[in-house]
């Protein structure tokens, strides 16, 4: 499931919704499914809102995939970070500046819009339970479809 940029799967610029992983309103990375969170802006049509459109269709199976496709690949770039040069061979080779780029920007923007994109997949995947549990909870305690009858 991975992917260079502008690929498929759930790396690159995948779905990058209405702005890029830095900009936008409601761009917040955190663990959480609330309002702060960016599931929460991409259900709503904030930043990563065509990733969640592209993600909300697919079975939970395909999206717990995703998120271990997009762990991997937080892990990769933290250890890029880490030492680039076992990662890209002639890094020392490389202008000073577009190292610092690479350890100081990309490499952390990427880990941080893949974080913004597991916390969705997360979010979706939890909603679901919730609505299932629900379901569930519906179906054995609902009286009514139960034939039980109200008396007062």
């Amino acid at each position: 499931m991975g992917g260079g940029k502008g690929g498929s799967g759930f790396g690159g610029t995948v779905g990058g919704g209405n702005g890029s992983a830095t900009g936008g309103a409601n761009t917040a990375s955190s663990t959480k499914f609330g309002s702060g969170s960016a599931y929460a802006a991409a259900k709503s049509g904030g930043t990563h809102a065509k990733f969640y459109s592209q993600y909300a269709e697919k079975s939970s199976k395909e999206l717990e995939k995703g998120v271990k496709s997009i762990n991997k690949q937080i892990a990769e770039h933290k250890s890029k970070i880490k030492n680039p040069e076992k990662h890209i061979p002639n890094f020392k080779n490389l202008d000073k500046r577009h190292q610092k780029d690479l350890i100081e920007k990309r490499w952390p923007n990427d880990i941080k819009r893949q974080k913004e994109q597991k916390n969705i997949l997360e979010g979706i995947l939890n909603e679901r339970k919730l609505a299932n549990s629900r379901i569930l909870k519906g179906t054995k305690n609902d009286k009514s479809q139960s034939g039980y009858k109200y008396s007062r």
